[in-house]
């Protein structure tokens, strides 16, 4: 897989959201870091708000699914914040909301 090409397309989810969804952080962290030809998923933090916006972050992601074998993680702003997943898992911001 390519890393860039990933964040590219991850990125092109931002424009889709932006006029429906308040507040979002997304992040890639994991192996497709490490070394992205031998990564089998691309792990996606996606830092949320409230939960209603869960269904319309699902479906926006649905068409890159079908692309690449993602694996969406779903926070809250306080759930990162009492793990310090960002730090421990030293992911990278792709967009915010």
């Amino acid at each position: 897989m390519d890393l860039e090409e990933i964040k590219t397309d991850l990125r092109s989810i931002q424009k889709k959201l932006e006029s429906k969804i308040e507040k979002l952080d997304c992040l890639i962290f994991g192996s497709i870091l490490r070394n992205s030809t031998m990564a089998n998923d691309v792990d996606i933090l996606l830092i949320y708000k409230n939960q209603n916006q869960i269904p319309i972050i699902k479906q926006e992601f649905k068409s890159l699914e079908t692309m690449y074998p993602l694996h969406l993680n779903y926070f809250t702003f306080e759930e990162e914040k009492e793990l310090n997943f960002i730090t421990e898992q030293t992911a990278e911001y792709i967009f915010r909301l």
